[in-house]
Protein backbone atom coordinates (compact mmCIF):
# COMPACT_ATOMS: atom_id res chain seq x y z
CA UNK A 1 0.00 0.00 0.00
CA UNK A 2 1.29 3.26 -0.70
CA UNK A 3 1.88 5.83 2.23
CA UNK A 4 1.54 9.16 0.60
CA UNK A 5 1.77 12.37 2.34
CA UNK A 6 -1.71 11.86 4.70
CA UNK A 7 -0.08 8.58 5.61
CA UNK A 8 2.84 10.51 7.33
CA UNK A 9 0.96 13.08 9.06
CA UNK A 10 -1.68 10.67 10.11
CA UNK A 11 1.80 8.89 11.52
CA UNK A 12 2.82 12.30 13.25
CA UNK A 13 0.05 13.34 15.11
CA UNK A 14 -0.26 9.51 16.29
CA UNK A 15 2.98 9.95 17.69
CA UNK A 16 2.18 13.25 19.37
CA UNK A 17 -0.88 12.09 20.95
CA UNK A 18 0.87 9.14 22.33
CA UNK A 19 3.23 10.59 24.39
CA UNK A 20 2.62 13.29 27.05
CA UNK A 21 3.95 14.71 30.78
CA UNK A 22 6.48 11.80 30.40
CA UNK A 23 4.59 8.91 29.35
CA UNK A 24 3.77 6.35 26.65
CA UNK A 25 0.13 5.42 25.92
CA UNK A 26 -1.15 3.74 23.00
CA UNK A 27 -4.35 2.35 22.47
CA UNK A 28 -4.48 -0.64 20.54
CA UNK A 29 -7.25 -1.42 17.77
CA UNK A 30 -8.41 -4.69 20.97
CA UNK A 31 -9.72 -1.50 23.22
CA UNK A 32 -6.21 -2.77 25.36
CA UNK A 33 -3.82 0.34 26.07
CA UNK A 34 -0.31 0.23 27.12
CA UNK A 35 1.49 2.82 29.09
CA UNK A 36 4.78 3.47 30.17
CA UNK A 37 7.67 6.08 31.09
CA UNK A 38 9.65 8.08 28.74
CA UNK A 39 12.98 6.70 28.71
CA UNK A 40 15.43 9.25 30.76
CA UNK A 41 17.75 9.51 27.70
CA UNK A 42 15.05 12.20 26.37
CA UNK A 43 15.20 14.40 29.59
CA UNK A 44 11.38 14.13 29.62
CA UNK A 45 10.58 15.78 26.20
CA UNK A 46 11.35 14.68 22.44
CA UNK A 47 12.00 16.97 20.17
CA UNK A 48 10.62 15.01 17.21
CA UNK A 49 12.45 15.52 13.81
CA UNK A 50 11.88 13.80 10.33
CA UNK A 51 13.32 13.13 7.13
CA UNK A 52 12.83 11.74 3.69
CA UNK A 53 15.30 9.19 2.55
CA UNK A 54 15.36 8.70 -1.22
CA UNK A 55 16.94 5.49 -2.86
CA UNK A 56 19.08 6.91 -6.08
CA UNK A 57 18.06 5.92 -9.27
CA UNK A 58 15.28 3.18 -7.93
CA UNK A 59 14.63 1.51 -10.76
CA UNK A 60 18.09 0.92 -12.10
CA UNK A 61 19.14 -0.90 -8.84
CA UNK A 62 16.52 -3.53 -9.78
CA UNK A 63 17.63 -5.99 -12.19
CA UNK A 64 15.05 -7.93 -14.81
CA UNK A 65 14.99 -11.67 -14.75
CA UNK A 66 17.16 -13.38 -17.43
CA UNK A 67 13.98 -14.81 -18.15
CA UNK A 68 11.82 -12.00 -18.83
CA UNK A 69 14.89 -9.77 -20.64
CA UNK A 70 13.34 -10.57 -23.90
CA UNK A 71 10.12 -8.81 -22.74
CA UNK A 72 12.21 -6.08 -21.74
CA UNK A 73 13.42 -4.77 -25.64
CA UNK A 74 12.84 -0.87 -26.74
CA UNK A 75 13.24 0.00 -30.17
CA UNK A 76 14.61 3.39 -31.25
CA UNK A 77 15.40 4.79 -34.91
CA UNK A 78 18.29 6.05 -35.56
CA UNK A 79 19.15 8.92 -38.33
CA UNK A 80 19.02 6.82 -41.03
CA UNK A 81 15.63 5.35 -40.02
CA UNK A 82 17.15 1.95 -39.56
CA UNK A 83 15.93 0.22 -36.24
CA UNK A 84 18.16 -0.71 -33.20
CA UNK A 85 17.33 -2.54 -30.73
CA UNK A 86 18.33 -1.90 -26.52
CA UNK A 87 17.75 -4.46 -23.80
CA UNK A 88 17.26 -2.82 -20.73
CA UNK A 89 18.92 -4.99 -18.07
CA UNK A 90 17.32 -3.03 -15.42
CA UNK A 91 13.33 -2.24 -14.49
CA UNK A 92 11.84 -0.15 -17.56
CA UNK A 93 10.64 3.29 -16.51
CA UNK A 94 6.95 3.55 -17.97
CA UNK A 95 6.25 -0.12 -17.53
CA UNK A 96 2.71 -1.13 -15.35
CA UNK A 97 5.04 -4.25 -13.69
CA UNK A 98 7.70 -1.80 -12.91
CA UNK A 99 5.65 -0.21 -10.53
CA UNK A 100 3.61 -3.03 -9.16
CA UNK A 101 7.55 -5.25 -8.97
CA UNK A 102 9.17 -2.18 -7.13
CA UNK A 103 6.22 -1.25 -4.92
CA UNK A 104 6.62 -4.71 -3.19
CA UNK A 105 10.31 -3.83 -2.90
CA UNK A 106 9.81 -0.88 -0.78
CA UNK A 107 7.22 -1.83 1.42
CA UNK A 108 9.70 -5.16 2.10
CA UNK A 109 12.32 -2.17 2.91
CA UNK A 110 9.94 -0.27 5.01
CA UNK A 111 8.96 -3.65 6.94
CA UNK A 112 12.61 -4.72 7.51
CA UNK A 113 13.60 -0.89 8.92
CA UNK A 114 10.33 -1.32 11.59
CA UNK A 115 10.73 -4.74 13.11
CA UNK A 116 15.06 -4.84 12.54
CA UNK A 117 15.83 -1.39 13.76
CA UNK A 118 12.93 0.09 15.09
CA UNK A 119 12.45 2.90 12.85
CA UNK A 120 9.36 5.47 12.58
CA UNK A 121 8.51 5.72 9.16
CA UNK A 122 6.18 5.44 5.89
CA UNK A 123 7.17 4.68 2.44
CA UNK A 124 5.84 6.27 -0.98
CA UNK A 125 7.58 4.62 -4.06
CA UNK A 126 11.22 5.48 -3.59
CA UNK A 127 10.89 8.13 -0.80
CA UNK A 128 10.65 6.57 2.80
CA UNK A 129 9.79 9.40 5.27
CA UNK A 130 11.16 9.27 8.38
CA UNK A 131 10.64 10.13 11.79
CA UNK A 132 12.74 9.97 15.29
CA UNK A 133 13.30 11.60 18.49
CA UNK A 134 15.76 14.57 17.90
CA UNK A 135 18.22 12.98 20.30
CA UNK A 136 18.46 9.65 18.46
CA UNK A 137 18.09 10.91 15.28
CA UNK A 138 21.45 10.94 13.99
CA UNK A 139 22.26 7.61 15.37
CA UNK A 140 18.58 6.28 13.27
CA UNK A 141 20.54 8.17 10.62
CA UNK A 142 23.42 6.16 10.28
CA UNK A 143 21.92 2.91 11.11
CA UNK A 144 19.49 2.84 8.14
CA UNK A 145 22.19 4.26 5.87
CA UNK A 146 24.27 1.50 7.31
CA UNK A 147 21.29 -1.04 6.84
CA UNK A 148 20.96 -0.35 3.25
CA UNK A 149 24.21 -0.50 2.38
CA UNK A 150 24.72 -3.92 3.60
CA UNK A 151 21.76 -4.86 1.49
CA UNK A 152 23.30 -3.20 -1.82
CA UNK A 153 20.91 -0.16 -1.66
CA UNK A 154 22.41 2.82 -3.04
CA UNK A 155 20.62 5.92 -1.32
CA UNK A 156 21.15 9.65 -0.90
CA UNK A 157 23.22 11.06 1.57
CA UNK A 158 24.64 13.93 0.48
CA UNK A 159 22.68 16.91 -1.30
CA UNK A 160 19.30 17.86 -0.98
CA UNK A 161 17.81 14.60 -0.97
CA UNK A 162 20.39 13.42 1.55
CA UNK A 163 19.98 15.80 4.44
CA UNK A 164 19.91 14.54 8.43
CA UNK A 165 16.95 14.84 10.17
CA UNK A 166 15.05 18.05 11.26
CA UNK A 167 12.60 19.48 13.02
CA UNK A 168 11.24 21.02 9.61
CA UNK A 169 12.11 19.24 6.23
CA UNK A 170 10.93 18.29 2.89
CA UNK A 171 8.73 15.29 2.24
CA UNK A 172 6.75 14.14 -0.84
CA UNK A 173 6.24 18.07 -2.16
CA UNK A 174 4.98 19.18 1.13
CA UNK A 175 6.58 20.94 4.38
CA UNK A 176 6.04 19.78 7.39
CA UNK A 177 7.24 21.55 10.89
CA UNK A 178 7.78 19.27 13.83
CA UNK A 179 9.26 21.78 15.74
CA UNK A 180 6.04 22.17 18.50
CA UNK A 181 4.35 18.13 17.94
CA UNK A 182 5.51 17.24 21.52
CA UNK A 183 3.29 20.31 22.24
CA UNK A 184 0.46 19.00 20.30
CA UNK A 185 0.85 21.49 17.34
CA UNK A 186 1.81 20.60 13.75
CA UNK A 187 2.25 22.37 10.64
CA UNK A 188 1.84 21.08 6.65
CA UNK A 189 2.58 23.69 4.00
CA UNK A 190 3.22 23.52 0.81
CA UNK A 191 6.66 23.45 0.23
CA UNK A 192 8.79 26.76 -0.33
CA UNK A 193 7.75 28.61 -3.31
CA UNK A 194 5.64 26.15 -5.13
CA UNK A 195 2.80 28.57 -4.27
CA UNK A 196 4.36 31.59 -6.04
CA UNK A 197 5.72 29.53 -8.69
CA UNK A 198 2.48 28.27 -9.53
CA UNK A 199 0.54 31.79 -9.17
CA UNK A 200 3.52 32.89 -12.03
CA UNK A 201 3.38 30.15 -14.40
CA UNK A 202 -0.87 30.84 -14.54
CA UNK A 203 0.11 34.69 -15.42
CA UNK A 204 2.29 33.49 -17.63
CA UNK A 205 -0.37 30.95 -19.41
CA UNK A 206 -2.50 33.82 -19.25
CA UNK A 207 -0.88 35.93 -21.80
CA UNK A 208 -0.99 32.81 -24.38
CA UNK A 209 -3.95 31.98 -26.20
CA UNK A 210 -5.03 28.94 -26.71
CA UNK A 211 -2.89 27.26 -24.05
CA UNK A 212 -0.05 25.47 -24.84
CA UNK A 213 -0.52 21.63 -23.59
CA UNK A 214 3.10 21.68 -21.93
CA UNK A 215 2.71 24.86 -19.51
CA UNK A 216 -1.04 23.28 -18.33
CA UNK A 217 1.31 19.81 -17.95
CA UNK A 218 3.25 21.63 -15.63
CA UNK A 219 0.58 23.29 -13.63
CA UNK A 220 -1.08 20.38 -13.49
CA UNK A 221 1.30 18.16 -11.88
CA UNK A 222 2.22 21.11 -9.16
CA UNK A 223 -1.18 21.61 -8.48
CA UNK A 224 -1.74 18.02 -7.86
CA UNK A 225 0.54 18.31 -5.26
CA UNK A 226 -1.06 21.00 -3.91
CA UNK A 227 -4.41 18.64 -2.90
CA UNK A 228 -4.88 16.07 -0.41
CA UNK A 229 -6.38 15.77 2.56
CA UNK A 230 -3.51 17.10 4.70
CA UNK A 231 -3.37 20.42 2.47
CA UNK A 232 -6.92 20.53 1.74
CA UNK A 233 -8.80 20.90 -1.83
CA UNK A 234 -8.58 24.72 -2.16
CA UNK A 235 -6.62 24.30 -5.38
CA UNK A 236 -8.77 20.92 -6.33
CA UNK A 237 -10.48 22.42 -8.90
CA UNK A 238 -7.54 24.45 -10.37
CA UNK A 239 -5.46 21.41 -10.83
CA UNK A 240 -8.75 19.33 -12.88
CA UNK A 241 -9.26 22.51 -14.95
CA UNK A 242 -5.18 22.22 -16.17
CA UNK A 243 -5.36 18.71 -16.35
CA UNK A 244 -8.19 19.22 -18.45
CA UNK A 245 -6.81 22.01 -20.86
CA UNK A 246 -3.79 19.24 -20.49
CA UNK A 247 -6.03 17.16 -23.12
CA UNK A 248 -7.35 20.40 -24.95
CA UNK A 249 -10.27 21.23 -23.12
CA UNK A 250 -10.04 24.43 -22.70
CA UNK A 251 -12.35 27.96 -23.32
CA UNK A 252 -13.55 28.57 -26.26
CA UNK A 253 -13.04 32.39 -25.96
CA UNK A 254 -9.76 33.78 -25.31
CA UNK A 255 -11.16 36.29 -22.70
CA UNK A 256 -13.25 33.73 -20.82
CA UNK A 257 -9.58 31.51 -20.56
CA UNK A 258 -8.30 34.80 -19.02
CA UNK A 259 -10.87 35.16 -16.59
CA UNK A 260 -9.72 31.56 -15.89
CA UNK A 261 -6.55 32.29 -14.99
CA UNK A 262 -6.94 35.49 -12.74
CA UNK A 263 -9.86 33.70 -10.92
CA UNK A 264 -7.07 30.42 -10.29
CA UNK A 265 -4.79 32.92 -9.47
CA UNK A 266 -7.32 34.39 -6.51
CA UNK A 267 -7.06 30.39 -5.32
CA UNK A 268 -3.88 30.42 -5.09
CA UNK A 269 -3.42 32.87 -3.08
CA UNK A 270 -6.20 31.74 -0.29
CA UNK A 271 -3.78 28.58 0.63
CA UNK A 272 -2.42 28.95 4.28
CA UNK A 273 -0.53 26.63 5.52
CA UNK A 274 -2.62 23.56 7.64
CA UNK A 275 -2.10 23.36 11.39
CA UNK A 276 -3.38 19.76 12.66
CA UNK A 277 -3.75 20.57 16.46
CA UNK A 278 -3.49 17.36 18.31
CA UNK A 279 -5.04 18.66 21.88
CA UNK A 280 -8.48 19.33 19.90
CA UNK A 281 -10.83 16.49 19.99
CA UNK A 282 -10.89 13.38 17.69
CA UNK A 283 -14.55 12.67 17.46
CA UNK A 284 -15.91 13.81 14.54
CA UNK A 285 -18.94 16.61 14.02
CA UNK A 286 -21.66 14.57 12.14
CA UNK A 287 -23.28 16.49 9.42
CA UNK A 288 -26.49 15.17 7.77
CA UNK A 289 -27.59 17.66 4.65
CA UNK A 290 -30.62 17.15 2.50
CA UNK A 291 -33.01 19.23 -0.21
CA UNK A 292 -36.25 18.75 -2.02
CA UNK A 293 -37.70 20.30 -4.86
CA UNK A 294 -41.35 20.12 -6.39
CA UNK A 295 -40.87 21.58 -9.51
CA UNK A 296 -41.53 25.10 -7.80
CA UNK A 297 -40.21 25.16 -4.21
CA UNK A 298 -36.36 23.92 -3.48
CA UNK A 299 -36.11 23.52 0.36
CA UNK A 300 -32.90 22.42 1.99
CA UNK A 301 -32.54 20.64 5.64
CA UNK A 302 -29.29 20.20 8.26
CA UNK A 303 -28.79 18.23 11.29
CA UNK A 304 -25.44 18.81 13.35
CA UNK A 305 -24.11 16.81 15.89
CA UNK A 306 -20.85 16.70 18.18
CA UNK A 307 -21.02 14.48 20.45
CA UNK A 308 -17.63 16.16 22.34
CA UNK A 309 -19.55 19.27 22.46
CA UNK A 310 -22.89 17.97 23.39
CA UNK A 311 -24.30 19.65 20.56
CA UNK A 312 -26.95 18.74 18.42
CA UNK A 313 -28.47 21.26 15.84
CA UNK A 314 -31.16 21.43 13.17
CA UNK A 315 -31.89 23.93 10.57
CA UNK A 316 -33.92 24.26 7.10
CA UNK A 317 -35.47 26.64 5.12
CA UNK A 318 -36.80 27.48 1.15
CA UNK A 319 -34.16 28.19 -0.93
CA UNK A 320 -34.07 31.52 -2.77
CA UNK A 321 -36.27 31.36 -5.77
CA UNK A 322 -34.07 33.85 -7.83
CA UNK A 323 -31.11 30.94 -7.19
CA UNK A 324 -33.37 28.21 -8.24
CA UNK A 325 -34.40 30.14 -11.31
CA UNK A 326 -30.42 30.34 -12.15
CA UNK A 327 -30.01 27.06 -11.75
CA UNK A 328 -33.25 25.92 -14.12
CA UNK A 329 -31.45 28.49 -16.83
CA UNK A 330 -27.88 26.54 -16.62
CA UNK A 331 -29.05 22.70 -16.27
CA UNK A 332 -32.81 23.07 -16.96
CA UNK A 333 -35.84 21.55 -14.70
CA UNK A 334 -33.88 18.67 -12.89
CA UNK A 335 -32.03 20.87 -9.76
CA UNK A 336 -32.34 18.37 -7.21
CA UNK A 337 -28.07 17.69 -7.40
CA UNK A 338 -27.54 21.50 -7.00
CA UNK A 339 -30.03 21.87 -4.24
CA UNK A 340 -28.30 18.91 -2.59
CA UNK A 341 -25.18 20.20 -2.74
CA UNK A 342 -26.28 24.00 -1.65
CA UNK A 343 -27.37 22.60 1.53
CA UNK A 344 -24.39 21.03 2.25
CA UNK A 345 -22.41 24.26 1.37
CA UNK A 346 -24.65 26.15 3.40
CA UNK A 347 -23.99 23.77 6.69
CA UNK A 348 -20.19 24.24 6.10
CA UNK A 349 -20.41 28.06 5.84
CA UNK A 350 -22.33 27.88 9.69
CA UNK A 351 -19.18 25.37 10.83
CA UNK A 352 -16.97 27.87 9.86
CA UNK A 353 -18.77 30.16 12.06
CA UNK A 354 -18.85 27.78 14.92
CA UNK A 355 -16.11 25.71 14.53
CA UNK A 356 -11.91 25.36 14.11
CA UNK A 357 -8.95 22.35 13.94
CA UNK A 358 -12.20 19.38 13.94
CA UNK A 359 -12.92 16.75 11.67
CA UNK A 360 -16.55 16.64 10.46
CA UNK A 361 -18.39 14.09 8.75
CA UNK A 362 -21.03 15.18 5.89
CA UNK A 363 -23.36 12.48 4.95
CA UNK A 364 -25.59 12.98 1.44
CA UNK A 365 -27.81 10.72 -0.11
CA UNK A 366 -27.42 12.61 -2.98
CA UNK A 367 -24.30 10.59 -5.55
CA UNK A 368 -23.80 13.48 -7.86
CA UNK A 369 -23.49 16.15 -5.20
CA UNK A 370 -21.15 13.57 -2.54
CA UNK A 371 -19.15 12.44 -5.79
CA UNK A 372 -18.85 16.85 -6.56
CA UNK A 373 -17.32 17.27 -3.38
CA UNK A 374 -14.99 14.65 -3.59
CA UNK A 375 -13.65 14.54 -7.05
CA UNK A 376 -14.98 18.37 -7.99
CA UNK A 377 -16.06 16.98 -10.87
CA UNK A 378 -19.34 17.67 -12.75
CA UNK A 379 -20.77 19.18 -16.15
CA UNK A 380 -23.11 21.81 -13.96
CA UNK A 381 -21.41 25.01 -13.41
CA UNK A 382 -23.18 26.18 -10.02
CA UNK A 383 -21.95 22.73 -8.64
CA UNK A 384 -18.68 23.05 -9.48
CA UNK A 385 -18.92 26.65 -7.42
CA UNK A 386 -20.55 25.62 -4.76
CA UNK A 387 -18.04 22.32 -4.35
CA UNK A 388 -14.97 25.36 -5.16
CA UNK A 389 -16.78 27.82 -2.33
CA UNK A 390 -17.26 24.48 -0.26
CA UNK A 391 -13.38 23.40 0.10
CA UNK A 392 -12.40 27.27 0.48
CA UNK A 393 -13.68 27.60 4.22
CA UNK A 394 -10.53 25.40 4.99
CA UNK A 395 -8.51 28.30 4.64
CA UNK A 396 -10.15 29.78 7.78
CA UNK A 397 -11.66 27.36 10.32
CA UNK A 398 -8.72 23.97 9.39
CA UNK A 399 -11.75 22.01 9.85
CA UNK A 400 -11.06 18.53 7.36
CA UNK A 401 -14.11 17.22 5.71
CA UNK A 402 -15.17 13.46 4.50
CA UNK A 403 -17.86 12.51 2.52
CA UNK A 404 -20.03 9.12 3.24
CA UNK A 405 -23.13 8.22 1.60
CA UNK A 406 -26.29 7.74 3.54
CA UNK A 407 -29.17 6.21 2.32
CA UNK A 408 -32.52 8.35 1.82
CA UNK A 409 -34.46 6.70 3.94
CA UNK A 410 -32.16 6.87 6.79
CA UNK A 411 -31.05 10.40 6.67
CA UNK A 412 -32.79 12.31 9.71
CA UNK A 413 -32.25 15.78 7.48
CA UNK A 414 -34.91 14.80 4.88
CA UNK A 415 -37.55 15.98 7.74
CA UNK A 416 -36.22 19.60 7.66
CA UNK A 417 -35.60 19.68 3.90
CA UNK A 418 -39.30 19.15 4.18
CA UNK A 419 -40.01 21.95 6.51
CA UNK A 420 -40.32 18.96 9.75
CA UNK A 421 -38.06 21.34 11.54
CA UNK A 422 -39.36 20.38 15.01
CA UNK A 423 -39.90 16.77 14.38
CA UNK A 424 -36.33 16.45 13.07
CA UNK A 425 -35.04 18.31 16.61
CA UNK A 426 -37.49 16.31 18.58
CA UNK A 427 -36.10 12.97 17.52
CA UNK A 428 -32.30 14.08 17.93
CA UNK A 429 -33.19 15.80 20.96
CA UNK A 430 -31.49 18.89 19.55
CA UNK A 431 -32.23 22.55 18.94
CA UNK A 432 -33.81 24.27 15.90
CA UNK A 433 -31.06 26.84 14.33
CA UNK A 434 -33.05 30.24 12.60
CA UNK A 435 -29.87 31.83 11.00
CA UNK A 436 -27.89 28.74 9.73
CA UNK A 437 -28.87 30.16 5.95
CA UNK A 438 -27.63 34.06 6.98
CA UNK A 439 -24.75 36.35 7.09
CA UNK A 440 -23.65 35.44 4.22
CA UNK A 441 -22.58 36.22 0.22
CA UNK A 442 -23.27 32.86 -1.55
CA UNK A 443 -26.19 33.23 -3.15
CA UNK A 444 -24.77 36.20 -5.29
CA UNK A 445 -21.30 34.72 -5.77
CA UNK A 446 -22.89 31.69 -7.29
CA UNK A 447 -25.63 33.57 -9.29
CA UNK A 448 -23.15 36.30 -10.66
CA UNK A 449 -23.39 36.22 -14.15
CA UNK A 450 -20.13 38.08 -14.49
CA UNK A 451 -18.52 35.18 -12.50
CA UNK A 452 -16.26 32.92 -14.47
CA UNK A 453 -17.51 34.47 -17.89
CA UNK A 454 -21.42 35.28 -16.83
CA UNK A 455 -21.64 32.18 -15.32
CA UNK A 456 -21.16 29.92 -18.50
CA UNK A 457 -17.64 29.10 -18.73
CA UNK A 458 -18.57 25.46 -17.80
CA UNK A 459 -20.80 24.90 -20.30
CA UNK A 460 -19.69 21.68 -22.63
CA UNK A 461 -20.78 24.19 -25.77
CA UNK A 462 -17.44 26.32 -24.17
CA UNK A 463 -15.07 24.34 -24.35
CA UNK A 464 -13.27 22.72 -27.06
CA UNK A 465 -10.61 20.35 -28.45
CA UNK A 466 -7.51 21.61 -30.35
CA UNK A 467 -9.99 21.19 -33.15
CA UNK A 468 -13.23 23.99 -32.40
CA UNK A 469 -15.26 21.75 -34.62
CA UNK A 470 -14.45 18.11 -32.52
CA UNK A 471 -16.79 16.57 -30.62
CA UNK A 472 -15.43 14.20 -27.59
CA UNK A 473 -14.80 10.59 -29.41
CA UNK A 474 -18.10 9.24 -28.49
CA UNK A 475 -20.17 12.02 -30.68
CA UNK A 476 -20.74 14.23 -27.62
CA UNK A 477 -19.82 17.60 -27.13
CA UNK A 478 -16.47 17.77 -24.95
CA UNK A 479 -16.46 18.04 -20.99
CA UNK A 480 -14.86 20.44 -19.21
CA UNK A 481 -13.39 18.87 -16.34
CA UNK A 482 -14.61 15.75 -17.57
CA UNK A 483 -11.33 13.11 -16.58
Amino acid sequence: VLQDLDAYVALCAFAGRCIHDGRVEVTLQTGEKLAGKVSPDFNGALDWKGKCLDLEKAYRQVPVSTDSLRCSVALVHNTDGEPNYFVSQSLPFGACSSVYAFNRISASIRFLIQKVLGGILTVFYDDFAELEAGASGDLMDRIVSRFLSILGWTHATTGSKGLSFSASFTVLGASVDLKQLAQGRLVISNKEGRLERIASLIHAAAKVYPPKRRECQVLAGLLQYSVGSSLGATLRMAARAFSSMTAGRYPRKASSYKQLCEWLVGLVQKVKPRIVDLTSSTAPILVFTDASFDGAIARWGSVIIDQHQNTRLVAGGIISPDLVKHWISQVGDQIICEAELYAALITRHFINRRWSNRRAIFWIDNDASRLCLIKTISTSPPMLIMSQLFHSFVEGDNVACWFERVASEANIADLPSRGMIDEAAKIVAGQVVTDMDSGHDLISTIIDKSFLDDGKLMFESNFQTSDSNELGRNGSPVTFLKP
